[in-house]
């Protein structure tokens, strides 16, 4: 599993691609519809619905047009972002310390593995710190 977890860490360090997405976000209180373009300054997002509320074509260019011009906006954005990866970073390097991994079964080339929680683990630390942040989300 610590094979697993660092090579795609090493793969994620190592892509650079950027991407064009459609995105339809449904949260119990908001729902969103938008493009969103990654750039190394930072995603565009072109906000079509956002709680069932549509901006005209006009206003969402003015919006992209402002956040292309605020190096202030795209920074904190990238700032954010990092954070947010460097949190995922460090959830998924405790994936094969806080569970049991077992091979159950080799076929054609696939692994399947069984996993429960290490019960000589305590991650009390863990549930504290990221637990909160993720029940905001």
């Amino acid at each position: 599993m610590k094979q697993a977890v660092d090579t795609e860490l090493n793969a994620s360090r190592s892509d650079h691609s950027h991407w064009l997405y459609f995105e339809v976000d449904r949260k119990p209180k908001t729902n969103l519809t938008q493009w969103v373009a990654q750039t190394s300054k930072g995603d565009l997002h072109r906000v079509l619905e956002e709680n069932s509320h549509k901006d005209s074509e006009q206003e969402q260019r003015q919006k992209m047009d402002s956040f292309v011009r605020d190096a202030g906006a795209q920074a904190q954005q990238r700032k954010g972002s990092k954070h947010d990866d460097d949190e995922a970073t460090e959830l998924l390097k405790l994936l094969p310390k806080a569970f049991v991994w077992m091979v159950t079964g080799r076929e054609s080339g696939v692994t399947s593995l069984h996993f429960k929680p290490d019960p000589n683990l305590t991650l009390r630390i863990a549930r504290l710190r990221y637990l909160p942040r993720w029940r905001e989300r």
